[in-house]
């Protein structure tokens, strides 16, 4: 064996001690936190939108900026492998239609095992304001088809629906995603109009609890939306800021912009899937998913919060 395929073995071999290092300290932590937090209840802000819509960077600045228990950045692939709730890794399935039929609650999920199941989850993973109920949810695709069940298990959530411009959202998705991907791309355009089209008809049934965020408008008016929107959700700010650690950029968590623990927002991170597509394929998403996406923005500008953006 050469010089340099030795060092590469052995670099490969440390990297994966590391890894398994850090596994076990964190289910260590969050055993002695389920342990400490036994009996906590709390008052879940459900962040819900698309994968790569924003979801990473709306929960970790909540999570860093006020005071809140704890963030749960991928809440249906950490609860318990044995919830209802559960969903394997989007690249685990072979098609988009399979992927969404593990989404939708089924007539034998349970309301009350499923409030217990996250309520677990929240508690391993509450190391914020110890005095906070709230605690931030991400569930990227999952909370979007599932808030009417959740609504119910925890009737005094919010839910804070972040979308963004769908050529962005449906190039991200077949980059990102093998499932996406492989698939046709009528499919990637069909399952983002489902679950949006299937949030909005749930949050029908509780308005007062819905604030629907342009992601566009996160990005541009950071600061001030960000304290509009807690102010909303009755949070406050946050003595001390946490630290985005490398467990919340790490694969899958889609936080681009941390320099020293610190989220620095992207401005540019568009442009790339514009120059990525073809005029065609940009045509037909905006065909197709144009009508959906300025109801979004509707909903957006009806939140009494001026979250959306003026037409560009």
């Amino acid at each position: 064996m050469g010089a340099s395929r030795e060092t590469n073995v052995i670099a490969s071999a440390l990297r994966r001690m590391r890894l398994e290092v850090d596994r076990a300290t964190a289910r260590l932590q969050q055993a002695v936190r389920r342990r400490r937090n036994a009996g906590r209840v709390f008052r879940p802000i459900f962040v819900a939108g698309a994968i790569g819509s924003g979801t990473s960077l709306l929960a970790a600045s909540l999570g860093q900026r006020f005071a809140v228990a704890g963030v749960a950045l991928e809440s249906a692939r950490d609860v318990s492998s044995s919830s209802c709730l559960w969903v394997d890794r989007v690249m685990s399935f072979d098609s988009i239609r399979a992927y969404e039929a593990k989404l939708a609650p089924r007539a034998d999920w349970s309301v009350a095992q499923a409030r217990e199941d996250l309520l677990d989850l929240y508690r391993s993973r509450a190391a914020g304001d110890p005095d906070a109920e709230a605690f931030v949810d991400k569930g990227p695709n999952t909370n979007l088809v599932r808030a009417s069940f959740l609504a119910e298990a925890f009737p005094d959530a919010h839910f804070v629906l972040i979308f963004r411009d769908p050529v962005v959202n449906i190039e991200g998705f077949r980059r990102k995603w093998l499932t996406f991907g492989n698939d046709r791309f009528e499919e990637s355009l069909r399952f983002w109009a489902a679950i949006h089209e299937r949030f909005l008809e749930q949050a029908e049934s509780f308005p007062d609890r819905c604030i629907s965020l342009e992601y566009e408008a996160l990005v541009e008016r950071y600061e001030e939306v960000l304290a509009g929107l807690a102010a909303r959700l009755g949070v406050e700010a946050s003595v001390r800021q946490r630290p985005v650690t490398a467990r919340d950029v790490g694969h899958g968590r889609g936080l681009r912009g941390v320099e020293g623990g610190r989220i620095k927002v992207v401005h540019d991170a568009s442009a790339r899937s514009y120059s990525s597509l073809e005029d065609d394929e940009i045509a037909r998403i905006r065909e197709t998913l144009g009508p959906l996406h300025a109801r979004l923005r509707a909903a957006a500008a009806a939140s009494g919060l001026a979250l959306a953006r003026g037409d560009t």
